[in-house]
């Protein structure tokens, strides 16, 4: 699936341009344990559509629609967690049944899908990811396998969002 949308973009908005300023597409050379394939669609959202640069080729890409993921990006944000929180947030989410969303990943060339990843878990049931996202760390987000997702304040839900943090089956309308 991801790799379908990246080849519908490739004509239009920022593909052409990322590339000549030698990007890459995201998921280009991805290679995902398919048991993973769907979670970890939900968990890129649309950056899996974007293409991986280096800063310097930033001003080349102004004006251009899309999205870009740095492939030199430096600081907190771009530093996984360390093996403490990380092993805490896999230890949680194995009690609701999940794991971490990454250790899907068999191959990533440009290191950015693991990034991109670093502090994604995931439950069997969008119920379960509401449980877990509750108990980890600030800056985590947890994908429910085929419902949603988890992160910050809300919940993200076959593409929309809402402020309710109750499952989606408990709500009117949804």
């Amino acid at each position: 699936a991801l790799r379908a949308r990246v080849a519908a973009a490739e004509g239009r908005g920022i593909a052409p341009a990322a590339r000549r300023a030698g990007g890459r597409a995201v998921v280009g050379d991805l290679e995902v344990d398919p048991a993973m394939r769907a979670l970890v669609a939900t968990a890129l959202g649309e950056l899996g559509r974007s293409f991986v640069v280096d800063r310097a080729a930033l001003e080349r890409l102004a004006g251009e629609r899309g999205t870009v993921v740095l492939g030199d990006a430096e600081g907190t944000g771009a530093r996984p967690p360390g093996a403490a929180e990380a092993e805490a947030a896999r230890r949680a989410a194995g009690r609701f049944g999940g794991g971490l969303v990454g250790e899907g990943i068999r191959a990533d060339p440009t290191g950015a899908v693991r990034r991109l990843l670093a502090r994604w878990a995931w439950a069997p049931s969008l119920a379960e990811a509401g449980g877990l996202a509750a108990i980890l760390p600030p800056g985590w987000r947890v994908a429910a396998r085929g419902e949603g997702a988890f992160h910050a304040r809300q919940l993200q839900h076959r593409g929309s969002a809402c402020r309710d943090r109750r499952p989606a089956r408990s709500r009117r309308g949804v």
